[in-house]
């Protein structure tokens, strides 16, 4: 049951404290697209941050707002992304329309509001969809969350309302693989909290797990017709065609399941020694749990996940076409196309002496295999500095970074670069 809140200033005066849960079916292409609604559930306590208004951070290719209908003010927003959002930027994305399950989890109004949906575009924000909820309405379904599968607590836990809420959900673990799920999660949240600002911000942090079993072994690869399982969660490799991009278009059986838990991010451990994964900022993040870059990998798909952080990386194959067109500057904390240096959205960062943009062995590292790349990166004048490296976003041109090298860069950076780390630190003080 959730906790009540008492009506008074701010986020209390507007909402009880609970989380309401809108299913939607987004329909469409990268030509166009629309929503039907499912559902309106209500879920257990909201774990989320608490503030009034869109939020402070402006981030994500979408975004949620709660509408007082009476005097059109918005109560409280918060950005995000989905899978159709990627999907539209991908060859097939151009073509015939499909459906795809999608969530947007709310707190719970006191009243009746209006739930605007936005997308960002090139010249700012565009509503897509509105729709009217009255919370004390019959058809929201007020059943509780099914029991499924067991929830446990990863380590020391607290309030979830003050802390930020990690949910470590498995994917092709079977009934009797369950101590191999338990371990990998106490693993997990050890790569975590090895890595500031994590490690900093430990006691502000709640890890939480749910194994539900799948009937057998590992997922899915779509690509082998031998290697289609029927898992938990539908989670499978070769997403967009990618060998390596892992996602689920099982939206519906995942919130579901996770609805029993107070959470505000899910990573997904996948039952896999193959290298494997993906982030969506605010919706699930995923990893190979038992690959040896596994430690690497859950860091860097998270950055994605709860920071909408930008891979910084433009050696690797992506699915994307067209994506950061350097001529429209980016949204994302950690990446720029640097149109005016003077205005380095990071400048504060950056010290005397570093010129912008700054200068780097770039030729000689993209004609480098992979086991040279990082020791000429240890090697570069500017290591460990802010400046605007140019190569990043997917492009070797036109798009900036904020340091030579970072998490979100290579696999071989132990830590996040100036820039990320700062903003991860403000987003999970953001939940306090």
């Amino acid at each position: 049951m959730a906790a009540a809140l008492s009506p008074g200033s701010g986020f209390e005066e507007h909402f009880t404290g609970g989380t309401l849960r809108v299913d939607l079916l987004h329909r469409g292409n990268a030509h166009g697209a629309s929503f039907s609604v499912a559902r309106v559930v209500s879920e257990v306590a909201w774990s989320g941050p608490r503030h009034t208004g869109v939020g402070p951070l402006g981030l994500g290719p979408a975004r949620y707002r709660i509408v007082d209908p009476s005097s059109s003010k918005d109560l409280y927003g918060r950005g995000y992304a989905t899978v159709f959002l990627e999907w539209i930027t991908t060859a097939e994305g151009k073509g015939a329309p499909r459906t795809f399950e999608e969530s947007v989890r709310i707190p719970e109004p006191r009243r009746p509001i209006e739930l605007a949906l936005d997308v960002r575009e090139a010249a700012g924000w565009r509503e897509v969809f509105r729709l009217g909820i009255d919370p004390r309405a019959s058809s929201v379904d007020r059943s509780g969350p099914r029991k499924v599968g067991r929830v446990a607590s990863v380590g020391p836990s607290g309030d979830p309302t003050s802390r930020l809420d990690i949910l470590l959900l498995g994917d092709g673990y079977r009934a009797g693989e369950r101590a191999k799920f338990n371990a990998v999660c106490a693993e997990a949240r050890g790569w975590l909290l090895a890595v500031d600002p994590f490690k900093s911000r430990a006691d502000g942090i709640n890890f939480w797990s749910l194994h539900v079993p799948s009937p057998r072994s590992g997922i899915s690869d779509f690509a082998e017709v031998e290697a289609v399982r029927d898992n938990a969660f539908g989670f499978h490799y070769h997403a967009f065609g990618l060998p390596r991009y892992v996602i689920t278009y099982e939206d519906r059986r995942l919130r579901e399941a996770a609805a029993q838990v107070p959470y505000d991010a899910v990573i997904i451990l996948l039952n896999q020694e193959r290298y494997g994964g993906g982030g969506i900022y605010n919706l699930w993040s995923t990893c190979a749990a038992h690959n040896g870059l596994a430690p690497y990998l859950l860091v860097h798909e998270f950055g994605h996940n709860l920071a909408a952080l930008a891979d910084e990386y433009y050696t690797s194959a992506v699915a994307y076409e067209d994506v950061n067109p350097p001529e429209v500057e980016p949204w994302e904390p950690n990446i720029t196309a640097l149109h005016d240096p003077a205005r380095l959205k990071w400048k504060d960062l950056v010290k005397r002496r570093v010129p912008i943009p700054t200068p780097w062995s770039q030729d000689e590292y993209d004609a480098a295999d992979g086991k040279t790349r990082p020791r000429l990166l240890a090697i570069e004048r500017y290591r460990g500095r802010v400046g605007a490296f140019e190569g990043g976003g997917y492009r070797a041109k036109g798009i900036y970074r904020p340091e030579i090298d970072c998490i979100m860069f290579s696999r071989g950076a132990p830590t996040f670069c100036a820039v990320c780390e700062r903003h991860l630190a403000r987003v999970i003080d953001s939940y306090k």
